[in-house]
Order: structure tokens, then C-alpha cells, then sequence
């Protein structure tokens, strides 16, 4: 056992009698009873010190860990975790980073023990009162301003969790010819959506989304009749990309972006009506 200086400063005579405790049970409880904290030093030695303020912070064993809050919505729920981590678990080295829903803390392993609970008894509850979102996009097809038809898909996910939509076919394509084989490869064709909630407000809800449109473009010769018939020829595959943030008012259908096909002079207009599901029920 090595001692602080400073402890014979403060020691007195003390006497205790223990039967089938633990060493770290009975440390604890000398600890308790002489005012006085102790840390490991090697596997096999400890050393003790007077249990104040200034030799806690000079002594004690300090660990840093990020946490993260994915659920929050309001930078006002945010910040009373902050405060709790402060007042409750006098963590005074807390950084808070909102935007990314993390929060930085600085402790000891008993504090960084205790708020790790904490902060997950919060997220379970902000999971359960944050629900679900229903995402409905609407595809419209225009040509001249003209609404030419229009398809309409839906997505159900959690805050911060990413919904993936993927409709289309694999088509096969050529690509060489060997000792009379055809040899080909798939390549998947079709419409490709992805969304994910970032951020919540009492009045908006921002997301980011990501739309790909993707199909061949081949000449009247060597267009298959059939998705299942191969590909003759070396087709150019076009694609449309969008990948954008958005803020959209929840319930209220809003315009995103649009996608222009310069070979059909066509334009793929994104509409998102984002609906926010109450709780477990999926009631909105």
C-alpha cells in the first residue's frame, strides 16, 4: 500500500473487525470509515489518499467516452441531459454536440458506469415516444409540364435509422463471346430510394434522400422483348441521381427536386409527404 503524503497529515488511529468480506468490499468500507480513496496502481499494489475535492481531481483515475443520442429531438431535452450528467453525477467536463446528437464526457469509470445508465434509460425513452415516420414518395413523370403518369411508394423507419427502397429487374447483357459461348453479366436496373430522418422539430422534420433512376438505352434493334430475354450488343446504361437535404413541414406533401432525362426530354418530379407515427401504435 503507498501513501500521499499528505494522508499522515490527517490519520488518526482506527480499528475495524470484518468477517468474509471481499478486499474490495473491505477497502470500501476502511475507505468509508477514515475519509480517504484509494486507486490501482499495479496488479498487486494500491495507493491511498485524503478523500477531498482537489486530491480526487489530482488522483483519481480520469476516462473520456462519447455517448450518443440519436433520438432527441429538441436541443431543450438535450440539454437537460447535460445538466443531469452535472448536477446529479457532478461530471463538471461535459461537451455537447448537438448537431451530431453526441456528447463528450470526462469522469471516472464509477461516473462513466453511472452515465452510461442514465443516458440509456433516455434513449429508451425518447425511442418510445419518437415512434415512427411514414415517408410516401410520389414520382411524377412530366413531359411539357404535363403530368404523364405518377407512382407513389412508402418507406416506415425510425429517427436516424436509413430506409432503403429498391424496385426493378436484372437484366442480362452481353459482354464477349468465346468458343461459341455467350458469356454475360446482370445489371440491376430500376429505381433505388433512400431516406433517412436527421433531424426533428415540433413543426419539421429534416431528411436527407437519395433518388436513383437507372435503364438502358438501346436502339429499336436491340431492345429485348422481354426482361428475361439477354441483351445483344453493348448498351449504355443512363442513369439519374439526386441526392439532397431536405426540411418538409410533417403531413404536408413537398416538392424535393426533379430529375431531367435529356435523351426522352422527360422530367421525374420527387414529391415527400413525411407523416410522424405516434409511440408503438403507429397512430399518426
Amino acid at each position: 500500500m503507498l501513501f500521499d503524503p499528505d494522508y499522515y497529515v490527517a490519520s488518526r488511529p482506527f480499528n475495524v473487525n470484518m468477517n468474509d468480506v471481499s478486499l474490495s468490499d473491505a477497502l470500501k468500507m476502511i475507505a468509508f470509515e477514515t475519509k480517504t480513496f484509494w486507486r490501482p496502481v499495479t496488479s498487486n499494489s494500491i495507493f491511498v489518499a485524503v478523500d477531498t475535492v482537489n486530491k480526487r481531481r489530482e488522483l483519481e483515475q480520469q476516462i473520456v467516452k462519447t455517448f450518443y443520442l440519436p433520438n432527441l429531438s429538441s436541443l431543450g431535452a438535450f440539454q437537460d441531459v447535460v445538466n443531469s450528467l452535472r448536477a446529479i453525477l457532478q461530471i463538471d467536463r461535459v461537451q455537447q454536440i448537438y448537431e451530431e446528437n453526441t456528447i463528450i464526457v470526462r469522469g471516472t469509470p464509477e461516473q462513466m458506469a453511472l452515465a452510461q445508465k442514465l443516458i440509456d434509460d433516455v434513449n429508451n425513452e425518447a425511442k418510445k415516444k419518437a415512434g415512427q415516420y411514414r415517408l410516401e414518395f410520389k414520382i411524377n413523370e412530366l413531359m411539357a409540364e404535363k403530368k404523364l403518369n405518377s407512382r407513389a411508394y412508402v418507406l416506415l423507419l425510425e429517427p436516424h435509422q436509413v430506409g432503403k427502397l429498391r424496385i426493378g429487374t436484372r437484366v442480362p447483357i452481353t459482354t464477349t463471346e468465346k468458343d461459341k459461348t455467350i458469356q454475360f453479366q446482370y445489371v440491376d436496373l430500376g429505381k433505388n430510394i433512400d431516406s433517412q430522418v436527421i433531424s426533428e422539430g415540433e413543426h419539421s422534420v429534416g431528411l436527407h434522400i437519395s433518388v436513383e433512376f437507372s435503364g438502358l438505352a438501346l436502339s429499336e434493334r436491340t431492345i429485348p422483348k422481354s426482361t428475361s430475354q439477354v441483351s445483344h450488343g453493348t448498351p449504355t446504361v443512363q442513369q439519374l441521381r439526386m441526392d439532397t437535404n431536405a426540411t418538409v413541414e410533417p403531413g404536408k406533401p413537398t416538392i424535393v427536386g426533379t430529375l431531367d432525362d435529356p435523351v426522352s426530354n422527360r422530367t421525374f418530379q420527387i414529391e415527400v409527404t413525411a407523416t410522424r407515427l405516434n409511440g408503438s401504435n403507429g397512430n399518426k
